[in-house]
């Protein structure tokens, strides 16, 4: 008999799947979870891709952005520091992605640090793939 202390994710497998949440009318913001734990995601309202890794850690999904398309595009602006790296915290809510934390990453200091951005109770992904 094999006994494994293992907790099951409350996660579907993301591998191959998209989700998406409806910004306004004709806007969807979107996420395309790819082989390897990579990550492209979409955002409407800004008009550009980003992209990284992504992991589940108990009942938790974890978003590490590391790179966008402005990030070629303005770094030859003067001033252009980049948008940076962000790290999403996501519960799975009724079958739902639910943003619920967000932290930048400071190169300067090499620390995350939490953000006090809260994000609208309807900003919530449903998988249509």
């Amino acid at each position: 008999m094999i006994i494994c202390g293992c907790q099951k994710s409350v996660f579907p497998v993301l591998e191959g799947s998209e989700w998406q949440c409806s910004i306004a009318e004709g806007c969807v913001d979107r996420y395309y979870f790819l082989p390897d734990s990579n990550y492209v995601s979409y955002n409407c309202e800004a008009d550009y891709k980003s992209y990284g890794k992504y992991f589940i850690q108990n009942d938790t999904l974890y978003i590490h952005e590391s790179a966008c398309d402005l990030d070629s595009i303005l770094s030859q602006s003067d001033g252009y520091y980049g948008l940076g790296k962000s790290m999403y915290k996501i519960v799975l809510e009724s079958g739902k992605l639910k943003h619920v934390g967000k932290w930048s990453y400071f190169d300067k200091r090499n620390e995350w640090v939490k953000d006090d951005f809260i994000f609208d109770k309807n900003y919530l992904f449903e998988r249509v793939k």
